[in-house]
């Protein structure tokens, strides 16, 4: 049973119903501890709220004089990053 009918209202469920102490404890119950930015990353406007889907990237440094390579991903100087960040949907 769905408690919205698309983004923009789960979105505001979340804003309305949620807060950090909640997410946590339910985070900890599901095994995934260590889920939150360390207390050092602070917001530059207190009042600021960030919200939504993540995702993952994989990173690595590529330097081309390591020599040939097969591998077609090594050529490109940002390998999938731009793709990755051209897939994002807004909401």
């Amino acid at each position: 049973m769905r408690l919205y009918g698309d983004d923009a209202e789960m979105y505001r469920l979340f804003e309305a119903e949620l807060f950090v102490a909640v997410v946590g404890d339910v985070m900890d119950t599901l095994g995934l501890q260590h889920q939150f930015l360390p207390p050092v990353f602070k917001p530059v406007d207190d009042k600021t709220r960030l919200l939504g889907r993540a995702m993952p990237v994989l990173e690595t440094d590529i330097f081309l004089s390591n020599g040939p390579t097969h591998n077609p991903l090594m050529t490109e100087p940002f390998g999938l990053m731009f793709e990755a960040l051209d897939d994002l949907k807004p909401g």
